[in-house]
């Protein structure tokens, strides 16, 4: 008899203790999503800031955009970029700004002037250049394949005779197995 009253309070404990880390979670992701809070760029000066952090680099990292890296230097980009924006600065302005500090390295994508031209054109010619030798290749080998076939498909007795004599040598397939 006391067994059956042991059993039913473990029973009712387990319950309960399964109850409280359930609703513990729940009250844990409801805490995490109310402390989160969305991050929308309402405001047009959040915008500027995001479109400015989007065009620069990070001076450390290498092709790392400034809105995802952490590096104090990041942060500190970011509270200049907000400084420069809230006093009326354009976005153009503010990344000339970085520009002229740390030079064209800073930018994600490289200017469209000066030596920098070869940056964007080069990659375009390459391509082209590998099609051509690509196609050259391919016709030069289709030309070989088809002199070859030629030479092949001319009868000659000589070549015949030969043909006959490598397969009386060999055998048939009959004779072989």
């Amino acid at each position: 008899m006391p067994w059956r009253y042991v059993r039913a309070w473990k029973e009712r404990a387990l319950r309960r203790r399964s109850t409280l880390y359930f609703l513990s979670i729940v009250a844990g992701m409801l805490a995490f999503l109310a402390l989160a809070g969305p991050a929308f760029a309402d405001d047009s000066l959040a915008a500027k800031e995001l479109q400015v952090e989007k065009q620069l680099g990070c001076p450390i990292c290498t092709d790392l955009p400034l809105n995802v890296c952490d590096n104090e230097i990041c942060q500190q980009m970011r509270g200049v970029i907000h400084q420069k924006l809230s006093e009326g600065e354009t976005p153009d302005q503010v990344v000339q700004y970085f520009v002229d500090r740390y030079g064209n390295g800073v930018l994600l994508t490289p200017p469209q002037q000066g030596f920098s031209l070869a940056a964007w054109y080069l990659p375009l010619l390459a391509v082209a250049l590998g099609a051509i030798i690509v196609v050259t290749f391919l016709r030069h080998s289709l030309r070989r394949q088809r002199a070859i076939e030629r030479r092949l498909a001319v009868e000659d007795p000589a070549l015949e005779r030969y043909r006959e004599r490598v397969r009386k040598d060999l055998g048939t397939p009959e004779e072989l197995a």
